[in-house]
């Protein structure tokens, strides 16, 4: 068997070679990438006032998608996920501009008293006393 560097590939086959690499990485790998894909995605903005911990991590994954400029292989942006049961009945208001998505991430889990975990294919967000 023989390998033709990715270049030399067309885009489309480019996509596919780098999403046969991506399946086939490690748990670590793929915790990885979703780790730095979280603090290279910049939100000029975060606005919201009163808003439950459901709505902000909606707001959050659908802006990641947005500002997302940085995939090359698999979807773009962040998949974030609530525990099924989490109580998320705080109140949040946030103000940011020009912030990574980890920060603002980590702004929403500690005023809502919760934090979270990098899975392989997602952000999952746990009460605080969770495994």
């Amino acid at each position: 068997m023989f390998s033709v560097p990715l270049s030399k590939l067309s885009a489309e086959s480019q996509k596919a070679a780098k999403l046969e690499q991506m399946n086939g990485a490690t748990k670590e790998e793929k915790i990885r990438r979703i780790a730095d894909k979280m603090e290279k995605i910049i939100f000029p903005t975060v606005s919201f006032q009163g808003a439950s911990v459901a709505e902000a991590l909606e707001y959050l994954r659908v802006k990641s998608r947005d500002e997302d400029n940085i995939s090359t292989e698999g979807a773009r942006g962040v998949n974030i996920t609530l525990r099924e049961g989490a109580p998320s009945n705080a109140s949040l208001s946030l103000d940011l501009k020009n912030v990574p998505m980890v920060e603002t991430l980590r702004y929403i889990v500690e005023l809502a008293q919760m934090k979270y975990r990098i899975e392989e294919d997602r952000v999952l967000v746990v009460p605080l006393m969770s495994n």
